[in-house]
């Protein structure tokens, strides 16, 4: 909101990585002079008794409109991550994204 208050001396990009949350925001919800764009990414599905990271294509072009989802996971993948990183990065995702508890790992 700061940025947008500035009217004519609003920068004319702000890049947002990982932080769709702010994007929700009412501050930013059909806001006068802002406009949302996304790097376009091709998504192949994995079948649902893979529990495994669907493969995605960065196809480095903008398009209007915003992420429908994070990637995260495969820019730590494609950064040679190690897997049981990236795997317990996704297992604390998915409990948060439930309202479930997130309990630290048991390293026995």
């Amino acid at each position: 909101r700061h940025f947008l208050d500035r009217g004519r001396e609003c920068p004319r990009l702000l890049a947002c990585t990982h932080y769709t949350e702010l994007l929700e925001l009412p501050e930013l919800v059909d806001r006068p002079g802002l406009s949302l764009w996304t790097m376009q990414v091709m998504l192949e599905k994995k079948t649902e008794a893979d529990d495994t990271l669907d493969d995605v294509i960065f196809l480095y072009r903008a398009i209007p409109g915003r992420s429908e989802g994070s990637f995260a996971y495969h820019c730590a993948a494609a950064a040679n991550v190690p897997r049981a990183v990236i795997d317990r990065a996704v297992q604390v995702s998915r409990l948060r994204d439930a309202g479930e508890p997130v309990h630290a790992m048991d390293r026995s």
